[in-house]
């Protein structure tokens, strides 16, 4: 049984009753006459305070009852909170809800079964029934409107939904003697930089906006014309980059390029190639240059001709691997 949320309603206390009344020997006498100024302090108006506190409390609380009457609106400012309890998928592919909230299980704890049908007996029509797996190895497998089920579930996808993991979950409501879907989890619910770094998961889905935070994804990469690239930091000889927010002419053969969004460390791996000028029949070595070494947010290119000498490239590509 569930936690219950706290009684509303407050208890009321009685406050200036005279628990001890003078003493009477019953003579007629004016000192054993009751009076009702004697009374009205002492007993009149305990009750009269008492029975207003109790109204008020009554009040209060029944205000923040839900009302099961047809048609009324009732807003909730807290959290409705909905225990769940296990069920295990019989034989022939059903479970009995009497929840609101259930786990599911397969049946002799294979790894996946096939949830056909849930019993109608022991809910409300209009009721809501969510389901999530109880384990997140073993898949639940709810099958759209299986032949020969009495009760058998309605996906709006019209095909089978399958649970695989315990993040996943999916909502139906009676109608008749059938379970209509009425929301479920995404299959494939989108993965953050976090999960797609770590890279071992199987149920989250890589959308645009993380996929480059995989290790095996490029964090960077260029094309430019050395011949053009100047001094200035922008982007003049690029001709086509991802991540990179400038390329400096240092010297004859030498580039600094700047990342847009840095990497954590130094400890990034470049791969690069040159072509020389047209017509100037020798070859391009593209490296790391040999006095500056480089940081998590620029690398210093150095390029040389056959002779091992500085030389200015028409075309330098490079593409850069790491975390960022």
């Amino acid at each position: 049984m569930g936690t219950n949320s706290t009684n509303p309603y407050t208890t009321v206390s009685t406050s200036g009753y005279n628990a001890s009344p003078p003493a009477d020997d019953g003579s007629e006498v004016s000192a054993n006459a009751v009076k009702w100024s004697s009374i009205k302090t002492k007993l009149a108006d305990v009750l009269n305070t008492y029975a207003s506190a109790i109204q008020t409390n009554l009040s209060s609380a029944f205000s923040s009852v839900l009302s099961l009457a047809a048609d009324v609106r009732n807003v909730i400012s807290g959290q409705v909170a909905l225990e769940s309890s296990e069920l295990t998928i019989s034989a022939g592919g059903a479970i009995t809800p009497t929840r609101s909230h259930h786990t599911v299980d397969t049946a002799s704890d294979d790894a996946t079964d096939n949830l056909d049908e849930m019993a109608v007996s022991g809910t409300s029509e209009g009721g809501l029934v969510l389901l999530r797996p109880e384990h997140t190895d073993r898949i639940i497998v709810c099958r759209h409107n299986e032949g020969g089920t009495t009760n058998p579930l309605i996906n709006a996808s019209a095909d089978a939904f399958s649970m695989i993991s315990t993040e996943h979950y999916i909502c139906y409501q009676r109608v008749g003697t059938q379970w209509i879907e009425v929301f479920r989890s995404e299959l494939f619910p989108a993965a953050g930089q976090a999960a797609v770094e770590t890279g071992t998961s199987i149920i989250r889905a890589v959308t645009p906006g993380v996929q480059q935070f995989h290790e095996s994804a490029a964090k960077a990469w260029l094309i430019f014309d050395g011949t053009v690239v100047d001094g200035v930091t922008d982007l003049a000889g690029v001709n086509a980059e991802y991540n990179v927010s400038s390329v400096i002419d240092q010297a004859p053969g030498e580039y600094v390029i700047n990342w847009d969004t840095d990497f954590s460390s130094a400890n990034y791996a470049v791969a690069a190639m040159g072509k020389n000028a047209t017509g100037a029949g020798d070859t391009r070595i593209v490296m790391f240059d040999d006095d500056v070494a480089p940081t998590a947010s620029a690398l210093r290119l150095a390029v040389d001709n056959h002779a091992s000498a500085r030389n200015d490239s028409e075309l330098v590509g490079i593409v850069a691997y790491g975390d960022q």
